[in-house]
């Protein structure tokens, strides 16, 4: 299976792109399309996975300060999950906040997704507060450096 990465490059694209995220991540919940943007998508990295032609993942990072890059909108159509096209995404984002100078990465997981990000990162002991009918419930770290400024090995290998 031949998964193509990178960022959406046509307006086609990056409706393409906005409706996967939607679809995955805010229909069920019967928000409107525009949750599917942010405040920061202008300065934002995007990726999308196509196999075949066919948009079948997308995922998003955007930078909360210099040293601290967030993923956000991590979305793989149904019926193509659990065929690591998740993980490739991940891995390119991550490779990208690295090269992009970050030191830590952030991001929030919903109850659905946890046992997805539970294979690389460890579960953490604080939960994050429910807000609004999408339900993020626990927020992960991952440090790109350590203390002294070393890199540390990959994340998401």
């Amino acid at each position: 299976m031949n998964i193509e990465r990178r960022e959406p490059e046509t307006p086609e694209e990056f409706q393409l792109y906005y409706d996967l995220r939607w679809r995955i991540l805010r229909e069920p919940w019967t928000q409107d399309r525009s949750s599917s943007q942010h405040e920061h998508e202008q300065e934002a990295m995007r990726l999308v996975a196509w196999i075949g032609g066919q948009l079948v993942g997308v995922g998003r990072l955007h930078f909360n300060s210099k040293e601290e890059a967030q993923v956000r909108y991590m979305a793989v159509q149904e019926g193509h999950t659990a065929r690591g096209i998740g993980s490739l995404l991940l891995k390119e984002l991550e490779r990208r906040a690295r090269g992009a100078g970050a030191k830590r990465m952030v991001l929030n997981a919903r109850e659905s997704a946890i046992d997805f990000w539970s294979r690389w990162l460890v579960l953490p002991e604080t939960q994050l507060r429910a807000r609004g009918p999408v339900r993020h419930t626990v927020q992960f770290h991952c440090s790109l450096v350590d203390a002294e400024g070393v890199v540390k090995p990959p994340c998401f290998f």
